[in-house]
């Protein structure tokens, strides 16, 4: 029994991407079933799907992938089962457990649900043993009259049963692994979940509340394995455990590592316990990544946030005092004004954040705000739901509101920031490194202003002879489409073959 493992290209309709991290899902995937041959195939640098088709010829392809990615996996299935059509297929991941019906499609067999390291193994186990695939809970199974679901999996209780990744199998990748500047990196996780209920955010209910850690000398002796100088902790949250966190920083110290690391944190966690964070420092944390979402106390209650500006503030002033930069993510509401869209840079610049990154709100399936949300979109193609184009109404025209956000990131890196000679002395190595960063960011924002472009191409592609169309001010060919709901897939219009994605040679 051969198994293939892929991660799908990228998706070529989305704007922004400064990082391209290890498959971490697939390699512990993989490191569960090591009794089996198995290869993982990065399409993100790697297109060469027929080849590795023909050249390993696996038994069973498991493919994973992001909403965005929907139609691209939907194309890559179909192509795997023309090349490779004896080949089980099977898809998971974070969309597959929430909207599993959108992968009801040619060429899927099965549809995975839930946390893949239990029903990956009793999978290939049935399959090994030609059993019956019913008895292996979690699976969404391709039927002569549709798709029959063969029970709810158990959820994962425990991080400690997990092997560690197999990263052996992504070794001539490993080079190419990024995140920002620092590269290559390699990632790890610590813990799983979020004790918190964010209404954009699907994390707390496909872990149905619940928040893991691992053992902090299991992670040690993982980051011994690791090569790579960088570090990013993946987990949801890693310094919500207040006591877990800070034995990790004491046994990473202990060790000896000498690593930098980039975590997520949360502005409560950082204000409630300062000295964790100067200890992490101590070890190597470079970078703290932190949801602020808003600069509007109001907002931040209807996201459900559980925090405030004040809050905020504070704990931006906690990691600079320890010398940690803070990249801070803020949530663009399709309702903003020009108003608001100058408030939003006049927060950035007033706290000095260097690093500010921006998204559009956007209700991905599995979250309250999408339930909120779904029928008032105006855009209904998976691979717009990438944080940055507007999926629901904008208050402002479109073009204008995209030419706003794209402002943003203008005014927000300007070209001496990013060129690091704001007070510092001229070294050619920074202008080279600083200069190409500059004209990606230049033509990252011509695009974020041409992306209302995008959304007349699709909808020239559309009938505008269907029911359900109606004019938005600002972009009078957008049409309303209400969603069908979880389970039952999230478009049910067949993704125009021309954005479909091209699933490798």
């Amino acid at each position: 029994m051969k198994i293939l493992l892929i991660k799908p290209p990228l998706n070529k309709t989305s704007i922004i991407g400064d990082s391209l991290i290890e498959p971490l899902e697939l390699e512990i995937l993989a490191a569960t079933v090591s009794q089996y041959p198995c290869r993982i195939l990065d399409m993100r640098i790697d297109p060469d799907l027929r080849s590795a088709l023909r050249d390993f010829r696996p038994d069973v392809v498991g493919v994973t992938g992001y909403t965005t990615e929907v139609p691209m996996v939907r194309a890559l299935i179909r192509r795997v089962k023309m090349l490779a059509p004896s080949a089980f297929t099977v898809v998971g991941g974070c969309h597959a457990s929430v909207v599993p019906g959108d992968f009801f499609a040619s060429g899927v067999d099965a549809v995975a649900v839930g946390n893949g390291e239990a029903l990956f193994p009793r999978l290939l186990d049935a399959r090994t043993r030609q059993a019956d695939l019913a008895s292996v809970t979690g699976l969404w199974l391709r039927a002569k009259a549709g798709y029959t679901y063969t029970g709810d999996p158990p959820p994962l209780r425990d991080l400690d049963t997990l092997p560690p990744p197999a990263r052996w199998l992504t070794q001539s990748y490993r080079h190419r692994y990024f995140f920002g500047r620092n590269r290559p990196a390699a990632a790890i996780v610590t813990s799983r979940g979020c004790p918190f209920r964010c209404t954009f955010c699907s994390i707390w209910k496909m872990m149905h509340g619940k928040y893991l850690v691992r053992n902090v000398d299991t992670v040690v002796e993982e980051l011994h394995e690791i090569r790579e100088r960088h570090v990013f902790i993946a987990d949801d949250n890693t310094l919500s455990h207040a006591r877990h966190a800070g034995s990790l920083a004491t046994a990473i110290g202990r060790a000896g590592l000498h690593k930098r690391y980039k975590m997520y944190g949360r502005a409560d966690a950082i204000v409630a316990r300062p000295d964790i964070v100067a200890k992490w420092r101590s070890v190597g944390l470079e970078t703290v990544i932190m949801g602020l979402e808003s600069f509007q106390d109001g907002r931040l209650s209807q996201f459900n946030k559980g925090s405030t500006v004040d809050l905020q503030n504070r704990a931006i002033a906690i990691l600079k005092a320890n010398g940690i930069r803070v990249r801070a993510y803020f949530i663009v509401d399709p309702d903003f004004t020009q108003d608001d869209f100058q408030a939003l840079l006049d927060y950035v610049e007033r706290e000095e954040i260097t690093e500010p990154m921006f998204s559009i709100l956007t209700p991905l399936p599995g979250t309250e705000l999408f339930e909120q949300s779904r029928e008032r979109l105006v855009l209904d193609r998976h691979e717009l739901f990438d944080l940055v184009h507007a999926v629901l109404p904008t208050r402002l025209p479109r073009r204008q509101f995209y030419a706003e956000f794209s402002r943003l990131y203008r005014k927000s890196y300007p070209l001496k920031k990013i060129l690091g000679i704001d007070g510092a002395p001229l070294r050619p190595g920074r202008l080279v490194g600083g200069g190409l960063a500059y004209l990606k960011m230049r033509a990252i924002t011509r695009r974020m202003e041409q992306a209302y472009r995008i959304e007349e191409q699709i909808h020239a592609k559309t009938r505008t002879d269907q029911p359900g169309v109606r004019h938005e001010a600002g972009h009078p060919a957008a049409k309303d489409h209400a969603l069908s709901p979880l389970g039952a897939g999230l478009s049910r219009r067949r993704d125009a073959a021309g954005l479909d994605g091209d699933p490798g040679r």
